[in-house]
């Protein structure tokens, strides 16, 4: 997907779900801290999908985990994924972001 939309302004993507970002988070961290099981499996999978329209697979799977503890009602290692795995992999995926806005690649 990323492929053919490079023609037509993948900065635009990258842009939306950049700004969208903080709000992801945010969420995912208000269903945590409210111990709400289906809001967290709502908010990881809408995080989620915005991932996967920009390929970042290694994200993706650490929402499929977010999910997979929401569905089993496991919130303590949901908190531990959200602590210990997204906030890395979050600032990875958005300085990659950046450079291909900068470079287009």
């Amino acid at each position: 997907m990323r492929q053919d939309m490079r023609g037509r302004g993948i900065n635009w993507l990258i842009d939306i779900f950049l700004n969208e970002l903080p709000t992801y988070l945010r969420e995912i961290q208000e269903a945590l801290t409210t111990h709400d099981s289906e809001l967290l499996h709502l908010k990881a999978h809408k995080f989620k999908g915005g991932c996967k329209n920009l390929g970042a697979s290694r994200v993706v799977a650490w929402c499929e985990q977010l999910e997979t503890c929401a569905q089993k009602q496991n919130l303590q290692r949901a908190a531990e994924v959200f602590a210990n795995e997204i906030p890395r992999e979050v600032k990875e995926l958005r300085e990659a972001l950046e450079r291909e806005k900068l470079t287009g690649k």
